[in-house]
């Protein structure tokens, strides 16, 4: 396989203003937010440990209330009042000690990652509203060719990224969108012809495990974990950590929801795999100047390698599939 490193031209940058999806990300992985992002995950330690203990406090009275009323400490007069009062205050208390545990969990988590350069944000963090927003609007709404995963992370800048925590409310993407999925060889092959997945005790081809996921009536579950790439151009590839649900989701031609979405953005020098299916449709320094004549002109001219036939003789099965599911 040939590799050629591609430098784009310094006057195309200086043409053409970076996408608001990329300006969103640079402003999260600058060097000030970082040391910004440091301090907090500190100062909010320190929060959490003090809600910890005024929590314990509170626990601590309610179970003595409810010794007294229990050992008869408390007058008849009372004892109506102060039952209803440690009902209510023990529901209350249980409902902040469950938040409590939650932002607990988010925040190891988040520290664990952040010692491996991660920043992680909730999905509803305010910081990373813009960059959300912008992630699932520019979404890659038609279908691609296969990438190889070694493929989809070379073409990444791996030296800071984002981590979206969407586990209370997944992030939804359309199918489309995922060009890439974790152990696969193609959408066809899977995980390749000699290793299967066991369903329902029997083991199965990834082929099959797809088809098999799909023709069901239930909705596919979210991806547990996916990575985003942010092209130059602002659109956004995906590739997915649960491969079989992600096929599924192609085969039905619906969207697909993501709990956990790591979030790189493409490298300005792109190294392209000139032999690898899928690259040269979305190669960085191609489509970085799509809004140009000789771009356009690129494009149309731009011959499949023979590799694609995999991936026609899949779409052809696609969508036959969703032909026959819709009548």
């Amino acid at each position: 396989m040939i590799t050629e490193q591609i430098a784009t031209a310094p006057t195309l940058h200086e043409e053409l203003p970076l996408p608001p999806v990329l300006s969103a990300y640079d402003r999260l992985v600058s060097e000030d937010a970082r040391n910004t992002f440091g301090a907090r995950i500190e100062e909010e330690k320190e929060l959490l440990s003090i809600e910890r203990a005024t929590l314990s406090s509170e626990r601590h009275d309610l179970d003595s209330r409810r010794d007294k009323l229990s050992a008869g400490e408390i007058p008849d007069s009372e004892y109506d009042t102060t039952h209803d009062s440690i009902l209510i205050d023990r529901v209350r208390l249980q409902a902040q000690e469950d938040g409590l545990r939650r932002r607990e969990i988010f925040a190891t988590s988040r520290e664990n990652w952040w010692r491996h350069g991660f920043m992680t944000y909730d999905r509803h963090d305010p910081q990373v509203a813009s960059l959300v927003e912008g992630l699932t609007a520019n979404a890659e709404t038609e279908e691609q060719p296969f990438i190889r995963v070694a493929d989809f992370d070379k073409q990444a800048d791996q030296s800071t990224a984002l981590l979206i925590d969407a586990r209370d409310e997944p992030l939804e993407f359309p199918a489309a969108s995922i060009v890439s999925a974790l152990s696969f060889e193609s959408w066809e092959e899977g995980r390749g012809r000699e290793l299967s997945k066991e369903v329902n005790g029997v083991g199965k081809s990834s082929r099959e495990v797809i088809e098999y996921y799909a023709s069901h009536d239930t909705p596919i579950p979210p991806l547990e974990q996916a990575t985003a790439l942010i092209l130059q151009d602002g659109r956004i590839i995906i590739t997915a950590g649960n491969a079989h649900r992600a096929g599924a989701a192609k085969l039905r031609g619906q969207t697909i929801q993501i709990k956990e979405l790591k979030v790189w953005r493409a490298k300005e020098l792109q190294p392209q795999e000139v032999a690898a299916e899928g690259l040269g449709i979305l190669a960085v320094d191609e489509t970085a100047t799509n809004k140009s004549e000789q771009a356009q002109s690129d494009k149309r001219s731009y011959t499949p390698p023979p590799e694609l036939s995999k991936w026609r003789r899949f779409m052809a099965r696609v969508n036959y599939f969703r032909k026959h599911q819709r009548s």
